[in-house]
């Protein structure tokens, strides 16, 4: 008549596989109580039937809605794909910019010391936003196949939503760029933001046990509106209108930077040292 406590001890880290032996461990010892209330109830008479019914009125039936294999494939490493492109365009932009304030604060010449605001920014999105479509098609694409990673969005929705993530991102990285003066500066930023930014972001950990205050924070981050707008896209099969609220987030986000962008590019114009008009001609003629 006693009641017995069956032991269990698993790194909990490992959120998935750790949840899944912890259920299998309570599902068998489920069982094992049951076989053993029905023995009782036989004992004392009862039918088979009513005995089997009687130790659970009611039975739970788990299915997996969103990830069915239970693995981390399906779960985790569609957002991980996402934080990776924030990343490494953060990184590429933001060296780019660091890079060109290092060398003006050296003395020397280049185009961005006197280039116009609107078409330097314009030009640096074509070509560094520009190059970041083959990732995506590379990850959204061969890497969804290479994995079996459920694909449940078309096309078209998935790069209308990848249009403002990749502008927000890429005009970030500019901000991020011209706040440093030295080139290495914006990789250690970026690379030790990348910890948190998984786990703010609401698929390793969730939301609602996330501090508001960081919660908002990772408001502002672009990784943040695009992994829960894509995992709910492309992995839930979620309408684009369901999803429309992240979308426009992204959009301000975009407007905010770039807007921040033009400013301190223009700041770095005006408090850097340029090199003088004949130098730079000079340099443009051996070019």
């Amino acid at each position: 008549g006693k009641s017995v406590t069956l032991g269990y001890a698993g790194d909990a880290s490992y959120f998935l596989v750790y949840g899944t032996i912890a259920e299998g461990l309570a599902q068998a010892g489920g069982t094992l109580a049951a076989q053993v209330k029905v023995a009782r109830l036989l004992s004392h008479g009862e039918a088979l039937p009513q005995a089997a019914m009687g130790w659970n009125a009611v039975a739970l039936n788990v299915l997996p809605v969103f990830n069915p294999t239970m693995g981390y494939v399906n779960y985790v490493v569609p957002a991980v794909f996402v934080l990776i492109l924030h990343q490494v365009l953060l990184m590429g932009t933001g060296i780019l910019g660091a890079t060109q304030n290092q060398r003006s604060q050296r003395g020397e010449a280049g185009y961005w010391q006197h280039a116009p605001i609107l078409p330097l920014l314009l030009a640096r999105t074509l070509v560094v936003g520009g190059l970041f479509v083959l990732p995506v098609s590379y990850f959204f694409g061969f890497c969804f196949d290479h994995y079996n990673i459920v694909r449940t969005a078309e096309p078209a929705a998935l790069w209308l939503f990848t249009l403002p993530f990749l502008l927000a991102t890429t005009w970030l990285g500019v901000v991020l760029g011209a706040l440093f003066t030295r080139r290495d500066l914006p990789t250690q930023v970026v690379l030790v933001s990348s910890l948190p930014l998984v786990f703010l972001a609401g698929f390793i950990w969730p939301l609602e046990l996330i501090p508001t205050p960081l919660n908002w924070l990772a408001q502002w981050v672009p990784s943040t509106p695009a992994i829960e707008g894509f995992l709910r896209l492309n992995q839930m099969g979620a309408e684009f209108a369901q999803v429309s609220h992240y979308w426009w987030q992204l959009w301000g986000l975009a407007l905010l930077y770039g807007a921040l962008a033009c400013l301190l590019l223009r700041w770095r114009q005006l408090s850097l040292p340029v090199a003088s008009q004949p130098a730079l001609q000079s340099e443009t003629t051996a070019g």
